[in-house]
């Protein structure tokens, strides 16, 4: 159980950290999106000696988009793992008390035949 707690723990510190980069990398993108503006309108007036640079522009902006994108899966997987973690806690829940509850049962019915049966005989059971 505390290493349910802990795994799920992780998981979502894991989760949280993940959102946070995805923030930032979302600010990234926006910010390389301005500068590749920025670039393509002073490329139009300067021409060619802005074209290296808007090169390079979109080749950061378009590395800001893939890691962008990589972390989004990441915290798919991350989300996934962490509702089949629940799902297989839930299950061992229910398992461990019907097993609890089968356990009552049958210690009940002890009790029961114990109070029926003759006086001073034991049931073996």
């Amino acid at each position: 159980r505390s290493a349910a707690g802990d795994a799920r723990a992780r998981l979502t510190s894991d989760r949280r950290l993940a959102e946070q980069r995805c923030a930032r990398l979302e600010a990234d993108v926006r910010a390389k999106d301005r500068l590749l503006a920025a670039a393509e309108a002073k490329a139009r007036k300067a021409g060619s000696k802005s074209e290296a640079e808007l090169r390079a522009a979109k080749g950061e902006r378009d590395e800001a988009r893939r890691a962008l994108e990589g972390l989004q899966r990441r915290d798919a997987q991350h989300q996934n793992e962490v509702r089949r973690r629940e799902r297989e806690a839930e299950r061992l829940r229910a398992k461990l008390a019907a097993l609890l509850d089968d356990k009552g049962e049958r210690a009940a019915e002890k009790v029961r035949r114990a109070q029926l049966s003759p006086a001073g005989q034991r049931e073996i059971a």
